[in-house]
C-alpha cells in the first residue's frame, strides 16, 4: 500500500493524509539521500520496478508505465488532482 501503514494482516492501520505526485521504485532502494535528486516528471527506464504518475487515473486503476505494467487500483476516498 502506497501512504498507509499496516499491520500484521496487510490491512491500513492509518491513512495518508497529503498529496502524492508520483511514486517511482527503482530496482534496489540503497541510494545515499545525499545523491538523490527529485524529478519533476520521472521517466521509466529498463532498471524501473513501477512507476505511477498519479494523474494517470483511468477509472479505479493507476497505470504503472514500467515496463513491467503492474498497474495498481485506488481503495477509499482517495482522489487524484491535477498539479496547480
Amino acid at each position: 500500500m502506497i501512504g498507509a501503514d499496516v499491520n500484521e494482516q496487510g490491512q491500513a492501520t492509518s491513512p495518508f493524509t497529503g498529496k502524492i505526485d508520483e511514486v517511482r521504485f527503482p530496482p534496489s532502494p540503497g541510494m545515499p539521500a545525499s545523491l538523490f535528486v527529485p524529478a519533476r516528471w520521472n521517466r521509466s527506464d529498463d532498471q524501473t520496478v513501477l512507476l505511477y504518475h498519479m494523474d494517470g487515473q483511468v477509472g479505479p486503476w493507476i497505470y504503472d508505465s514500467s515496463m513491467n505494467h503492474a498497474h495498481g487500483i485506488i481503495l477509499g476516498q482517495a482522489l487524484v488532482l491535477p498539479s496547480n
